[in-house]
């Protein structure tokens, strides 16, 4: 890549030049550049220390633990050339040091680094913090980022790189590329190669949904875990309980009425227990809810049951209470096999009462 010096009245083209053939070194020029213009990686950067190396049982040597806008740690690792360097492992044993890294630590650091008391560093990470973000520094480790600033690199550590990013580190290459221009100084160039810019909203788009995809497996299978526990508790109250297979967050508890089943439906903070009217006839599910009402007396002993006899759009009804629940445990799984066992009792001579009276209309 070239570079194109222009005026008024001419241009010129310049080749790329050697930082190292050009006498500069990586410590003494390319770090204290960075330490000035922390933007030169891409982005707004708090410098938080350089040469850092208060790991513990350990020789590593940081070249630069910044912050970024949202509060998160920032691990650059520099290199005049990072061909058949190392740098990617470096900066994955940095990260893995400091991501047991605490706030007050950050704030410790910052401090020790520009020599000034807590309270100040406090003051500057927070005036230097994105508000609109609502970004802060974390009370508990996370995990760090990673920047590798370069003048080139090579296609091993690049593909390193790309595989890294797919498992879900946050890690970058930032190419600075040295330009010597007519009047003998050197221009650098910072230019971001992983992630390309014009791709990393996209790649971003399609990494939420895929954790979004993930989170809704995992609630789908939590849910399938806990439905099972529930129905071997209720199955030891009631061995001929019969239910369909899960699905998503619920699970229906077959009667012998077309039309009308016993729901376990599943919440974050509670869990529904309830006789459903469900048949596709609207009306067929209001008689039949009232036939029940008609008869709430023989309920008193559930005072907690609500009685809905419109719902999702009119169609359907439902006689139900929750469980509430702070954290799951296998006691939620016997108090809601309970709550169903006592649901079943009550609603059973009811249910023959009213399988009766349809049979003889």
């Amino acid at each position: 890549m070239s570079l194109l010096i222009v005026d008024a009245e001419s241009c010129r083209l310049e080749e790329r030049a050697s930082l190292s053939l050009s006498g500069f070194q990586e410590r003494k020029h390319l770090q204290a550049w960075i330490e000035q213009y922390p933007q030169m990686l891409g982005e707004p950067l708090l410098i938080i220390n350089t040469e850092f190396s208060s790991f513990e049982k350990s020789k590593l040597r940081l070249d630069i633990l910044a912050l970024d806008k949202r509060g998160k740690t920032v691990v650059v690792e520099l290199k005049l050339k990072a061909e058949g360097t190392q740098a990617d492992l470096q900066a994955l044993r940095y990260a893995s040091k400091l991501s047991s890294t605490l706030r007050d630590e950050i704030v410790g650091l910052l401090a020790d680094y520009h020599g000034i008391s807590q309270t100040e560093s406090e003051s500057r990470i927070q005036d230097f913090l994105d508000p609109e973000a609502d970004a802060d520094l974390p009370q508990d480790s996370v995990q760090p980022r990673i920047i590798l600033a370069a003048e080139s690199f090579d296609t091993d550590l690049t593909t390193c790189v790309l595989w890294l990013r797919e498992s879900r580190i946050d890690i970058r290459c930032v190419e600075l590329a040295a330009y010597k221009l007519p009047d003998g100084s050197v221009a650098i160039v910072p230019r971001v190669i992983i992630p390309l810019p014009q791709a990393e909203q996209y790649l971003d788009r399609v990494r939420k949904r895929t954790e979004a995809i993930e989170e809704a497996q995992d609630r789908a299978s939590q849910s399938q875990g806990r439905h099972e526990a529930i129905l071997t508790c209720l199955r030891k109250l009631r061995a001929e309980v019969s239910a369909d297979a899960p699905k998503q967050n619920w699970m229906w508890i077959k009667t012998n009425e077309k039309g009308i089943h016993y729901e376990v439906l599943l919440q974050q903070r509670r869990i529904g227990v309830s006789l459903d009217f469900e048949s596709d006839d609207a009306s067929e599910n209001r008689r039949r809810f009232d036939f029940f009402e008609a008869r709430r007396d023989q309920f008193k002993s559930m005072p907690n049951l609500e009685f809905q006899r419109e719902r999702r759009g009119g169609r359907w009804c439902r006689i139900g209470c929750w469980v509430d629940y702070t954290g799951w445990t296998p006691d939620v799984a016997d108090a809601v096999a309970i709550a169903m066992n006592r649901l079943i009792d009550l609603c059973s001579p009811v249910l023959a009462e009213l399988s009766a009276q349809e049979k003889i209309s």
